[in-house]
């Protein structure tokens, strides 16, 4: 391949990955990545095919390293390669573990380099460079990351842009007051002008650090019905909609442990365009469970299908208050699957048994990314079932008890709750259920 030959490699590409033949897209582009590690020339079809979406992830990694071990004393180009980093990881995953691919650390390096010997334009380039590779190569890169932002917005602070960006990256990172404060100059810088990424971080930020008025008058500007009361968040009224909540969301963690833990998807009350109350009762234990309110960032990672309704899935971003619920973990008999399920609805106020045995399942990753596929993962209907009751504490935990006795014994079912049986200050059944629930576990797990 030559220079006249790159721009119609590119275009070639394109149309095959279009054409879902992302293999012979990639095949196609091997020879003007070779090409771009001698030619300048070239260097701008090959950023362009870096970024195409689509195209396997790790190998275009290898490629960006090339291309930046090849051209690491050209600002410009390394410059370029920084600004372009977020392509290079999926975006929709906020809370993934950095990447461990060497490209990113070397990228932050060089980009360094060219900032220390650079002046200028070039040097503000690669500045900008350095706030989107160090914000996506991870949590130990964040003090980097901060103060190329701060130069960035320094050396031009009338352009709304770059206070934006900085108020993303402090979202990003749970610092929602400097959020809130950076997305408002660049509202301001803005004047008259309407940009959706704007609003959205400034409603995001001043609902993380409680500006709850703030955040009222953004979701207005963009047509949301809501009500608010001083002291309080903005709420109104949505279908519910699921988030992948985090162990340790990026917001909250470090640099010394910087990957999100546990993770488990879960139903949402929606109640603004960011925040909700948590209306599953979680599995694993991540910090947060059943009428918890938590904040997720505006861009859903997938949408499924459930019933005839389209639900997105938002990524967490952190928790905003502990609900007042009481949580019990239970063990319990059924005649039939369901009936537990069933009866579990019929408690006082909003109490309720969640069956995780036959509501919660594991799955692969590419049915999580992919509803089409079906691996066998569903959760099946079982006589021997485990869950947890969640209740509200202005229920009293003796007419759950009652209530739960009268409706198990019409339905024919049992269920043992040994933490609620103490609650009542019932010791000897609390210990004679808990035996029972340890047998009852043991069969479970039982070879058939």
């Amino acid at each position: 391949m030559d220079i006249s030959q790159a721009a119609e490699a590119l275009r070639h590409a394109k149309t095959l990955r279009d054409a879902d033949d992302v293999d012979g897209a990639w095949e196609g582009l091997l020879p003007l990545f070779a090409l771009a590690q001698r030619e300048k020339q070239a260097v701008g079809p090959a950023l362009e095919a870096l970024q195409l979406d689509g195209l396997p992830l790790d190998a275009r990694r290898d490629e960006a390293l090339a291309l930046l071990r090849s051209w690491a004393s050209e600002t410009a180009v390394v410059g370029a390669l920084g600004r372009g980093a977020d392509a290079l990881v999926d975006l929709r995953y906020l809370n993934a573990s950095p990447p461990e691919h060497p490209y990113f650390a070397e990228l932050v390096r060089a980009l360094e380099a060219c900032i220390a010997r650079g002046e200028g334009d070039e040097r503000l380039a690669a500045l900008r460079g350095l706030t989107t590779a160090a914000r996506v190569a991870g949590r130990r890169y964040d003090g980097v990351c901060e103060r190329a932002h701060r130069a960035v917005v320094a050396a031009e602070p009338d352009d709304w842009t770059h206070h934006y960006n900085l108020g993303l990256f402090l979202k990003t990172r749970g610092r929602f007051a400097e959020g809130t404060a950076v997305n408002q100059t660049a509202l301001g810088l803005l004047g008259e002008e309407e940009e959706d990424g704007v609003t959205w971080n400034l409603g995001i930020c001043a609902t993380g650090a409680g500006r709850g008025e703030v955040a009222y008058q953004r979701w207005l500007s963009i047509g949301c019905k809501m009500s608010w009361t001083e002291g309080e968040l903005p709420v109104g009224t949505w279908p519910s909609v699921q988030v992948r909540l985090a162990e340790r969301p990026l917001a909250e963690r470090s640099a010394e442990q910087d990957d999100p833990g546990d993770e488990e998807t879960i139903w949402v009350q929606r109640l603004s365009p960011c925040h909700g109350r948590v209306r599953s009762a979680l599995y694993a234990d991540l910090g947060v469970d059943y009428g918890d309110l938590v904040l997720f960032d505006g861009a859903p990672i997938v949408t499924r299908t459930w019933g005839e309704r389209r639900v997105p899935v938002f990524p967490h971003l952190g928790t905003l208050k502990r609900g007042e619920w009481r949580r019990y973990a239970f063990a319990g008999t059924q005649p039939e699957g369901g009936v537990i399920d069933a009866l579990g609805r019929e408690l006082p106020g909003e109490a309720e048994l969640y069956v995780h045995t036959e509501q919660f399942r594991t799955v692969c990753a590419a049915c999580w990314e992919d509803e089409q596929k079906d691996h066998q993962h569903a959760s099946k209907a079982r006589r021997v079932v485990f869950g947890k009751l969640v209740a509200p504490v202005s229920v009293s935990e003796a007419d759950v008890l009652a209530s739960l006795r009268a409706l198990c014994e019409r339905d024919g079912a049992t269920v043992l709750v040994p933490a609620l049986l103490r609650a009542v200050g019932d010791e000897d059944g609390a210990e004679v259920s808990q035996r029972r629930v340890d047998i009852l576990w043991r069969s479970a797990r039982a070879p058939s």
